[in-house]
């Protein structure tokens, strides 16, 4: 029997009484089968989400908010993956509470598809799907350098990019409501509206 295969154990079960509280009613023999494959699918999730925050290309820095880095993480993921969702009205009612505003200041008419520009405002659900419906599943918004949290406030630089779109940066502020632990955009604004060559 290796060295690992003698640590490994120990290492389960001290984090199992600390992840858990007492569980040596549910274990036999020193082992406990269910508390060990939850503390591993635990750390694989954790894991998982270092990866991908990593490969993202930008952290996050909570200043003073009651919610978690993780929390704001699983939001940006969700945000900024719209390909992942089947259509705009399951993109728009994960990431939007369905009275959200979004309002854009000196938007360039080449970053929306309809030719709209200047000061846009779109709120409520309807209009947030419409928007979303008009932009393709392989446009990208793509978050550059720090986000900051103060309270419900985010704050980032990104960058979008598509075959329809010219690539164009902005910042942006999103006020967000925790709903039982997710997290929802009530209110984003986005200035700052620059062409890039690079994103």
């Amino acid at each position: 029997m290796g060295r690992s295969s003698l640590v490994l154990p120990l290492l389960l079960s001290l984090s199992i009484s600390s992840s858990f509280g007492d569980v040596s009613a549910d274990c036999q023999d020193g082992k406990c089968p269910a508390q060990a494959a939850a503390l591993l699918q635990a750390h694989a999730a954790s894991k998982a989400r270092k990866s991908e925050m990593k490969d993202a290309g930008y952290t996050v820095t909570v200043q003073s908010s009651d919610f978690t880095t993780e929390q704001v993480e699983g939001f940006l993921a969700n945000f900024t993956l719209r390909s992942k969702y089947a259509s705009p009205e399951e993109y728009v009612s994960t990431v939007f509470d369905s009275d959200a505003c979004i309002i854009s200041t000196g938007v360039p008419a080449e970053d929306f598809p309809d030719g709209s520009s200047g000061d846009v405002t779109i709120c409520g659900f309807v209009n947030l799907v419409d928007t979303v419906a008009q932009y393709s599943r392989k446009d990208v918004d793509k978050i550059s350098g720090p986000v900051e949290v103060n309270g419900d406030s985010v704050t980032f630089h990104e960058c979008q990019t598509g075959p329809d779109l010219v690539m164009t940066s902005d910042t942006a502020t999103f006020t967000l409501h925790d709903f039982g632990g997710h997290l929802k955009l009530m209110h984003a604004t986005y200035k700052d509206f620059k062409e890039v060559k690079a994103c």
